[in-house]
């Protein structure tokens, strides 16, 4: 086909619909030998990466239901702005890039890329990086995730302005070795994968883009299947024996990070484990502190009841449907680690969590199946009583860092996280079962 006989919409489809790694590389490359048309911009005209960030950061301070819709695109007149609406009336669940006709968008700012206090200015709060910052190169599709050295939701909280944030370049430097590592570990496997890294720039690491189904996508849908369960067991039994060889290494280079939930128990007694009712959100009452006090204290007894303070392990750390892609080959590709000293039920209790936010039911019905799996390819004893004693620290925790956001703010997240507040009550009795040792929920509000 001549080159001039494709539209740009469908070179961009063909990525999106493509079912193969090759069929992936063959339609990046007709993107990319698309030409210059007088209809059509290819993506070698964007815009550097400091004008995408601008714009994605506008998207991001929309009301979460809006984010969604909205879209960053190359604009007629050729430059990188967002809307509201579908681009050519096709929904798009990548939203990367695309072509307008519409004119109700938001034009750049010329920000500088040293600039790095005006980009944060809207991220998103209670996320320790601003990620999915798409831009298009030669190469295909490519991730920019900037590292902040403080969460915004925690400045926010201290009385900070948004302004004083500043890069971390130590942790995108950590968060590169990991990826390599995690690159070597799952070289050739046939169930999981690991996003090569294009290199860093300060606190910007540029890392390839996964095609796929982002698993909490489908989670929230009620598509994710049995089949899916058993291939996050495959994976994390990779990871683990991985890490397992590299043990090592690991403990050496990647120590336990008090600013990530990773490590369940040290992260309940650096931030749930340290609540008091001075620092406790007012704008819940004091019958939801007294509950939540009361599964500290729980939280606090099972640790030392069954020496959880020891960490034989080295894990993931951060293994939820958030970070899991189900890639067009049948692989599962795995992102944001954070590789630390653990206990191998922590992320597994992780998978859990992610799953019960969401979709309890899903959790019910198919996470037997993942721990059958796991099971059958993993040796050496792990109870379904620790697995369930992390899942309820790991909720515990999360839930501390969900009622601690601001009413005023809270359109910006996800539905899951006003979900978890409105019926904290009955989050709150699957903490208390899982402390007890109970994998079961409780009847769903």
């Amino acid at each position: 086909m001549d080159k001039d006989e494709l539209s740009f919409s469908k070179a961009k489809d063909a990525v999106h619909r493509s079912q193969s790694l090759a069929a992936i590389r063959e339609a990046r490359g007709v993107i990319t030998d698309l030409g210059d048309s007088h209809h059509y911009h290819t993506p070698l005209e964007f815009p550097v990466a400091n004008e995408l960030l601008e714009v994605y950061l506008h998207r991001k301070s929309l009301p979460y239901h809006k984010q969604k819709a909205a879209r960053v695109y190359l604009s007629p007149d050729r430059k990188v702005r967002y809307d509201s609406l579908a681009v050519e009336g096709t929904p798009d669940s990548t939203y990367v890039f695309g072509i307008s006709s519409d004119s109700s968008s938001v034009d750049v700012k010329n920000l500088e890329i040293s600039g790095f206090n005006e980009a944060i200015a809207h991220a998103p709060i209670e996320q320790p990086s601003v990620t999915n910052i798409i831009d298009v190169d030669t190469i295909g599709l490519v991730v920019f995730k900037v590292f902040l050295k403080t969460t915004i939701g925690r400045m926010a909280r201290e009385g900070m302005h948004r302004r004083q944030a500043i890069g971390d370049d130590e942790k995108a430097i950590n968060e590169v070795k990991q990826l390599e590592l995690l690159s070597r570990i799952l070289h050739d496997n046939p169930q999981a994968y690991s996003p090569h890294v294009f290199g860093r720039n300060g606190a910007v690491v540029a890392m390839e883009y996964i095609q796929g189904d982002v698993l909490s996508t489908l989670t929230s849908r009620g598509g994710l299947k049995k089949e899916h369960f058993i291939q996050v067991a495959d994976v994390l039994a990779a990871l683990h024996t991985g890490m397992e060889k590299n043990a090592a290494y690991v403990r050496e280079n990647f120590p336990i990070p008090e600013w990530n939930t990773a490590n369940s128990v040290i992260s309940f007694q650096k931030k749930a484990g340290q609540m008091q009712e001075g620092d406790w959100n007012k704008e819940f009452s004091p019958r939801i502190f007294s509950k939540f006090m009361f599964l500290v204290d729980k939280a606090r007894a099972t640790i030392a009841t069954n020496r959880y303070n020891n960490f034989p392990d080295v894990i993931f750390g951060d293994i939820k449907d958030e970070n899991m892609i189900a890639m067009p080959d049948g692989r599962i590709a795995v992102l944001d680690p954070a590789l630390c000293a653990g206990r191998k039920s922590m992320d597994i209790a992780k998978f859990a969590r992610s799953i019960i936010f969401k979709n309890p039911p899903l959790y019910s019905q198919f996470f037997p199946d993942l721990l059958q799996k796991y099971r059958e390819t993993m040796t050496g004893p792990m109870s379904d009583e620790e697995i369930a004693h992390m899942l309820g620290i790991d909720m515990l925790n999360i839930m501390r860092g969900y009622m601690q956001i601001p009413e005023r703010v809270i359109s910006q997240f996800p539905p899951v996280v006003h979900s978890a507040r409105v019926h904290s009550d009955f989050h709150f009795s699957i903490i208390e079962n899982a402390l007890d040792g109970d994998l079961a929920l409780p009847a769903t509000p």
